[in-house]
Protein backbone atom coordinates (compact mmCIF):
# COMPACT_ATOMS: atom_id res chain seq x y z
CA UNK A 1 0.00 0.00 0.00
CA UNK A 2 1.26 3.47 -0.89
CA UNK A 3 2.47 5.74 1.91
CA UNK A 4 1.52 8.77 -0.21
CA UNK A 5 -2.23 9.25 0.11
CA UNK A 6 -2.58 13.04 0.29
CA UNK A 7 -0.41 15.50 -1.61
CA UNK A 8 -0.26 19.23 -0.98
CA UNK A 9 1.05 21.20 -3.96
CA UNK A 10 2.12 24.60 -2.67
CA UNK A 11 2.44 27.20 -5.42
CA UNK A 12 3.01 30.91 -5.84
CA UNK A 13 -0.33 32.38 -6.86
CA UNK A 14 1.28 35.22 -8.79
CA UNK A 15 3.31 33.07 -11.19
CA UNK A 16 2.34 30.46 -13.76
CA UNK A 17 3.96 27.70 -11.74
CA UNK A 18 3.42 24.51 -13.72
CA UNK A 19 6.32 22.36 -12.54
CA UNK A 20 4.99 21.55 -9.06
CA UNK A 21 1.49 21.00 -10.42
CA UNK A 22 2.69 18.67 -13.16
CA UNK A 23 4.93 16.72 -10.80
CA UNK A 24 2.26 16.55 -8.10
CA UNK A 25 -0.44 15.32 -10.46
CA UNK A 26 1.91 12.68 -11.90
CA UNK A 27 2.72 11.55 -8.35
CA UNK A 28 -0.98 11.45 -7.49
CA UNK A 29 -1.74 9.37 -10.57
CA UNK A 30 0.93 6.81 -9.68
CA UNK A 31 -0.08 6.59 -6.02
CA UNK A 32 -3.83 7.20 -6.44
CA UNK A 33 -3.54 10.00 -3.96
CA UNK A 34 -5.76 12.97 -3.16
CA UNK A 35 -4.44 16.30 -4.40
CA UNK A 36 -4.70 19.75 -2.85
CA UNK A 37 -3.33 22.79 -4.68
CA UNK A 38 -2.69 25.58 -2.23
CA UNK A 39 -1.46 29.14 -2.76
CA UNK A 40 -0.73 31.97 -0.37
CA UNK A 41 -0.87 35.67 -1.24
CA UNK A 42 1.64 37.53 0.89
CA UNK A 43 1.73 41.27 1.70
CA UNK A 44 -2.03 41.53 1.28
CA UNK A 45 -2.44 44.41 3.72
CA UNK A 46 0.07 46.51 1.82
CA UNK A 47 -1.64 45.75 -1.47
CA UNK A 48 -5.11 46.43 -0.09
CA UNK A 49 -3.99 49.75 1.35
CA UNK A 50 -2.99 50.99 -2.10
CA UNK A 51 -6.60 50.52 -3.27
CA UNK A 52 -8.29 51.68 -0.07
CA UNK A 53 -9.85 54.77 -1.65
CA UNK A 54 -11.41 52.72 -4.44
CA UNK A 55 -12.66 49.59 -2.68
CA UNK A 56 -13.10 48.27 0.85
CA UNK A 57 -10.51 45.88 2.22
CA UNK A 58 -13.09 43.09 2.53
CA UNK A 59 -14.35 43.47 -1.03
CA UNK A 60 -10.83 43.75 -2.40
CA UNK A 61 -9.87 40.56 -0.53
CA UNK A 62 -12.78 38.61 -1.99
CA UNK A 63 -12.18 39.88 -5.52
CA UNK A 64 -8.50 39.00 -5.28
CA UNK A 65 -9.26 35.51 -3.99
CA UNK A 66 -11.79 34.92 -6.77
CA UNK A 67 -9.42 36.17 -9.46
CA UNK A 68 -6.48 34.00 -8.44
CA UNK A 69 -8.70 30.98 -7.80
CA UNK A 70 -9.82 31.15 -11.42
CA UNK A 71 -6.22 31.49 -12.62
CA UNK A 72 -5.01 28.54 -10.52
CA UNK A 73 -7.98 26.36 -11.50
CA UNK A 74 -7.20 27.00 -15.17
CA UNK A 75 -3.54 26.18 -14.56
CA UNK A 76 -4.55 22.90 -12.92
CA UNK A 77 -6.96 21.98 -15.72
CA UNK A 78 -4.35 22.73 -18.38
CA UNK A 79 -1.87 20.38 -16.71
CA UNK A 80 -4.18 17.55 -15.70
CA UNK A 81 -4.25 14.96 -18.52
CA UNK A 82 -5.71 12.25 -16.29
CA UNK A 83 -8.52 14.48 -14.97
CA UNK A 84 -7.59 13.90 -11.34
CA UNK A 85 -9.90 15.55 -8.83
CA UNK A 86 -8.08 18.51 -7.34
CA UNK A 87 -9.04 20.77 -4.46
CA UNK A 88 -7.88 24.37 -5.00
CA UNK A 89 -7.55 26.91 -2.21
CA UNK A 90 -6.05 30.37 -1.94
CA UNK A 91 -5.45 32.30 1.29
CA UNK A 92 -3.57 35.38 2.42
CA UNK A 93 -0.79 35.31 4.99
CA UNK A 94 2.81 34.24 5.47
CA UNK A 95 3.48 31.47 2.92
CA UNK A 96 5.51 28.93 4.90
CA UNK A 97 3.23 29.22 7.94
CA UNK A 98 0.02 28.79 5.97
CA UNK A 99 1.49 25.93 3.92
CA UNK A 100 2.53 23.98 7.02
CA UNK A 101 -0.80 24.59 8.73
CA UNK A 102 -2.72 23.48 5.65
CA UNK A 103 -0.61 20.36 5.21
CA UNK A 104 -1.12 19.48 8.86
CA UNK A 105 -4.87 20.12 8.71
CA UNK A 106 -5.41 17.76 5.76
CA UNK A 107 -2.94 15.19 7.11
CA UNK A 108 -0.78 15.51 3.98
CA UNK A 109 1.92 12.93 3.43
CA UNK A 110 4.11 15.24 1.37
CA UNK A 111 4.37 18.90 0.32
CA UNK A 112 5.50 19.70 -3.23
CA UNK A 113 6.94 23.12 -3.99
CA UNK A 114 9.08 24.33 -6.90
CA UNK A 115 12.31 26.17 -6.20
CA UNK A 116 13.54 29.50 -7.38
CA UNK A 117 16.48 29.21 -9.73
CA UNK A 118 19.63 31.15 -10.30
CA UNK A 119 20.82 31.87 -13.82
CA UNK A 120 23.59 29.30 -13.46
CA UNK A 121 21.00 26.58 -12.91
CA UNK A 122 21.85 25.80 -9.30
CA UNK A 123 19.08 24.96 -6.89
CA UNK A 124 18.22 28.07 -4.95
CA UNK A 125 16.15 28.34 -1.80
CA UNK A 126 14.39 31.57 -0.97
CA UNK A 127 14.07 32.58 2.67
CA UNK A 128 10.52 31.22 2.62
CA UNK A 129 11.78 27.89 1.20
CA UNK A 130 14.34 27.58 4.01
CA UNK A 131 11.67 28.27 6.64
CA UNK A 132 9.44 25.62 5.09
CA UNK A 133 12.28 23.09 5.11
CA UNK A 134 13.29 23.95 8.67
CA UNK A 135 9.86 24.02 10.27
CA UNK A 136 7.67 21.53 8.43
CA UNK A 137 7.11 18.21 10.22
CA UNK A 138 5.82 16.84 6.90
CA UNK A 139 8.24 15.81 4.12
CA UNK A 140 8.92 18.68 1.72
CA UNK A 141 9.76 18.02 -1.94
CA UNK A 142 11.52 21.06 -3.40
CA UNK A 143 11.47 20.60 -7.16
CA UNK A 144 14.23 22.10 -9.22
CA UNK A 145 12.71 24.60 -11.61
CA UNK A 146 12.42 23.39 -15.23
CA UNK A 147 13.06 19.77 -14.24
CA UNK A 148 10.33 18.21 -16.36
CA UNK A 149 11.90 14.78 -16.67
CA UNK A 150 11.44 11.95 -14.20
CA UNK A 151 14.69 11.52 -12.23
CA UNK A 152 16.39 8.29 -13.29
CA UNK A 153 18.84 8.40 -10.40
CA UNK A 154 17.47 8.82 -6.88
CA UNK A 155 19.60 8.97 -3.75
CA UNK A 156 18.61 8.38 -0.13
CA UNK A 157 21.10 9.74 2.39
CA UNK A 158 20.85 8.02 5.78
CA UNK A 159 22.78 8.48 9.02
CA UNK A 160 24.04 5.27 10.61
CA UNK A 161 26.17 7.02 13.23
CA UNK A 162 23.49 7.42 15.90
CA UNK A 163 20.71 4.83 15.87
CA UNK A 164 18.91 6.31 18.89
CA UNK A 165 18.25 9.62 17.12
CA UNK A 166 17.90 8.49 13.52
CA UNK A 167 16.67 4.89 13.46
CA UNK A 168 13.03 5.69 12.71
CA UNK A 169 13.97 8.56 10.40
CA UNK A 170 16.25 6.28 8.38
CA UNK A 171 13.41 3.83 7.84
CA UNK A 172 11.03 6.61 6.82
CA UNK A 173 13.58 7.94 4.33
CA UNK A 174 14.17 4.48 2.87
CA UNK A 175 10.49 3.65 2.65
CA UNK A 176 9.65 6.85 0.79
CA UNK A 177 12.72 6.61 -1.45
CA UNK A 178 11.96 3.01 -2.41
CA UNK A 179 8.34 3.84 -3.15
CA UNK A 180 9.15 6.81 -5.38
CA UNK A 181 11.87 4.81 -7.12
CA UNK A 182 9.47 1.92 -7.73
CA UNK A 183 6.73 4.06 -9.28
CA UNK A 184 9.16 6.09 -11.39
CA UNK A 185 11.14 3.07 -12.63
CA UNK A 186 14.35 4.73 -11.46
CA UNK A 187 17.49 3.51 -9.71
CA UNK A 188 18.05 4.13 -5.99
CA UNK A 189 21.39 4.68 -4.29
CA UNK A 190 21.36 4.45 -0.50
CA UNK A 191 24.34 6.42 0.77
CA UNK A 192 25.83 6.61 4.27
CA UNK A 193 28.90 8.46 5.49
CA UNK A 194 30.69 7.69 8.74
CA UNK A 195 33.63 9.04 10.68
CA UNK A 196 35.41 8.69 14.01
CA UNK A 197 34.52 11.64 16.19
CA UNK A 198 37.72 13.50 17.11
CA UNK A 199 39.94 11.49 14.78
CA UNK A 200 42.02 14.47 13.69
CA UNK A 201 42.60 15.48 17.30
CA UNK A 202 43.59 11.93 18.23
CA UNK A 203 46.06 11.86 15.34
CA UNK A 204 47.70 15.22 15.77
CA UNK A 205 47.15 16.58 19.29
CA UNK A 206 50.42 16.98 21.25
CA UNK A 207 48.45 16.57 24.48
CA UNK A 208 47.18 13.06 23.76
CA UNK A 209 49.26 9.92 23.63
CA UNK A 210 47.11 7.80 21.35
CA UNK A 211 49.06 5.06 19.62
CA UNK A 212 48.44 4.09 16.01
CA UNK A 213 47.21 0.71 17.20
CA UNK A 214 44.65 2.32 19.52
CA UNK A 215 43.48 4.59 16.72
CA UNK A 216 43.20 1.68 14.30
CA UNK A 217 41.16 -0.30 16.83
CA UNK A 218 38.83 2.65 17.39
CA UNK A 219 38.33 3.05 13.66
CA UNK A 220 37.68 -0.66 13.27
CA UNK A 221 35.10 -0.63 16.07
CA UNK A 222 33.19 2.28 14.53
CA UNK A 223 33.43 0.77 11.05
CA UNK A 224 32.06 -2.55 12.28
CA UNK A 225 29.21 -0.86 14.17
CA UNK A 226 28.06 1.28 11.25
CA UNK A 227 28.36 -1.64 8.83
CA UNK A 228 26.07 -3.68 11.08
CA UNK A 229 23.50 -0.87 11.14
CA UNK A 230 23.83 -0.50 7.39
CA UNK A 231 23.20 -4.21 6.90
CA UNK A 232 20.21 -4.14 9.27
CA UNK A 233 18.60 -1.38 7.21
CA UNK A 234 19.36 -3.25 4.00
CA UNK A 235 17.61 -6.34 5.35
CA UNK A 236 14.70 -4.27 6.66
CA UNK A 237 14.16 -2.60 3.31
CA UNK A 238 14.28 -5.88 1.41
CA UNK A 239 11.39 -7.11 3.57
CA UNK A 240 9.36 -3.90 3.36
CA UNK A 241 9.47 -2.80 -0.26
CA UNK A 242 8.27 -3.93 -3.67
CA UNK A 243 11.40 -2.50 -5.26
CA UNK A 244 13.69 -5.04 -6.90
CA UNK A 245 16.95 -5.28 -4.98
CA UNK A 246 18.83 -5.01 -8.29
CA UNK A 247 17.58 -1.44 -8.57
CA UNK A 248 19.25 -0.45 -5.29
CA UNK A 249 22.93 0.33 -4.75
CA UNK A 250 24.15 0.51 -1.14
CA UNK A 251 27.20 2.64 -0.36
CA UNK A 252 28.93 3.19 2.98
CA UNK A 253 31.90 5.57 2.83
CA UNK A 254 34.25 7.01 5.43
CA UNK A 255 34.45 10.78 5.50
CA UNK A 256 32.55 14.00 6.07
CA UNK A 257 28.94 13.78 4.85
CA UNK A 258 29.00 17.50 4.08
CA UNK A 259 31.59 16.81 1.39
CA UNK A 260 30.83 13.26 0.30
CA UNK A 261 27.10 13.65 -0.36
CA UNK A 262 27.22 16.80 -2.55
CA UNK A 263 30.16 15.36 -4.49
CA UNK A 264 28.33 12.09 -5.15
CA UNK A 265 25.11 13.89 -6.12
CA UNK A 266 26.85 16.19 -8.56
CA UNK A 267 29.14 13.51 -10.03
CA UNK A 268 26.48 10.84 -10.57
CA UNK A 269 23.64 12.82 -12.14
CA UNK A 270 21.35 12.37 -9.14
CA UNK A 271 17.96 13.89 -9.98
CA UNK A 272 16.40 13.61 -6.51
CA UNK A 273 18.02 13.51 -3.07
CA UNK A 274 15.99 12.34 -0.08
CA UNK A 275 17.47 13.13 3.32
CA UNK A 276 16.78 14.05 6.92
CA UNK A 277 17.31 17.62 8.03
CA UNK A 278 17.82 17.37 11.78
CA UNK A 279 21.35 16.67 12.97
CA UNK A 280 22.43 13.73 15.12
CA UNK A 281 21.61 15.28 18.45
CA UNK A 282 18.07 16.14 17.34
CA UNK A 283 16.38 19.52 17.48
CA UNK A 284 12.93 20.09 18.92
CA UNK A 285 11.56 22.65 16.55
CA UNK A 286 13.52 25.61 15.25
CA UNK A 287 16.71 24.85 13.41
CA UNK A 288 17.93 22.65 10.61
CA UNK A 289 21.06 20.61 11.32
CA UNK A 290 24.32 22.23 10.20
CA UNK A 291 25.29 19.16 8.19
CA UNK A 292 21.99 19.13 6.30
CA UNK A 293 22.09 22.85 5.60
CA UNK A 294 25.63 22.63 4.24
CA UNK A 295 24.66 19.73 1.97
CA UNK A 296 21.54 21.46 0.65
CA UNK A 297 23.51 24.59 -0.19
CA UNK A 298 25.88 22.60 -2.42
CA UNK A 299 23.62 20.34 -4.48
CA UNK A 300 22.06 20.91 -7.89
CA UNK A 301 19.07 18.56 -7.85
CA UNK A 302 15.57 18.35 -6.44
CA UNK A 303 15.32 17.32 -2.79
CA UNK A 304 12.90 15.79 -0.34
CA UNK A 305 13.65 16.78 3.24
CA UNK A 306 12.28 14.79 6.16
CA UNK A 307 12.08 15.13 9.94
CA UNK A 308 12.12 12.42 12.63
CA UNK A 309 8.76 11.52 14.19
CA UNK A 310 9.61 13.37 17.43
CA UNK A 311 10.10 16.68 15.64
CA UNK A 312 7.73 19.39 16.90
CA UNK A 313 7.06 22.28 14.56
CA UNK A 314 6.77 25.73 16.16
CA UNK A 315 4.17 26.60 13.51
CA UNK A 316 1.65 24.08 14.80
CA UNK A 317 0.32 24.83 18.25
Amino acid sequence: MSTIKRILIAIDAETNECIAIQKGLALASAHRAEVFVFAVLKDFDVLAASFSEMISKEEFHQNLINYYNLQITKLVNDNNPHNIDVSVELVTGIPYIEIIRKAFSINADIILHSSKQEEQGRLFFSSSDWRLIRKSPIPVWIIKNKQHHIPKQIMAAIDVMDSSATKSLNKNILELAAEITYYSSSHLTVFSAWDLLGEEMLRHSPFLSTTQRQLDNALMNVSTAVQEKHNELKLWLSKNTKLDGKKITWLLEKGDARKLIPTFVNDHNIGLLIMGTVNRTGISGLLIGNTAETILSKIQCSVITMKPPMFKSPVIS
